[in-house]
């Protein structure tokens, strides 16, 4: 993308992470963003950055448990501007204590999920032998795999959509609705 995709701006003069932190605070509490702040979320830095999502929900868990908080855990990316507060109660309201995984066109959803304690437990371990990719996290306890008939019914894949190219950012002019 060139830059931080947390700074961002939209068309609506939000940044991308605003837009996100927004729909996340309205159905988590605690919200948490792993950055620097750009969200409006209480925010805690990766003390090394640039070793991917799965290091940075690590520094996340950190944070929470160290705050008292120990229950499944929403994670969702910065550069998903689309997903809606439907589907975050969908996936966070799901029955069980297993992770909860969107899948969209036989693609996992890991960065719009809800992890569950074990596996967040589990996510240090797993940075510390170096792993960086958030399907690690899978063989970490049971995964609830919610496919189109269930996300299906609070949005459509749109929801899903991510940033990662220019392009991508000049397309969303105008598109963002909560």
């Amino acid at each position: 993308m060139g830059a931080d995709k947390a700074t961002l701006p939209l068309a609506d003069g939000q940044t991308l992470a605003g837009a996100v932190g927004a729909v996340l605070r309205a159905v988590a509490d605690p919200a948490l963003e792993v950055g620097a702040g750009a969200s409006g979320l209480r925010h805690v830095s990766e003390r090394v950055g640039g070793r991917g999502p799965l290091a940075a929900v690590a520094v996340g868990w950190e944070a929470l448990s160290s705050a008292g908080y120990r229950g499944p855990t929403l994670v969702l990316a910065c550069d998903m501007p689309f997903v809606t507060t439907g589907l975050l109660e969908l996936i966070a309201g799901w029955p069980g204590e297993a992770s909860v995984v969107p899948v969209v066109s036989g693609q996992a959803q890991p960065l719009c999920a809800r992890l569950s304690v074990a596996a967040l437990e589990e996510v240090g371990s797993l940075v510390a032998a170096g792993r960086r990719d958030m399907a690690a996290v899978f063989d970490a306890g049971p995964v609830d795999w919610l496919t189109g008939a269930d996300w299906g019914r609070v949005c459509d894949a749109g929801a899903f959509r991510d940033l990662d190219y220019p392009a991508d950012l000049a397309a969303l002019e105008g598109t963002v609705t909560r």
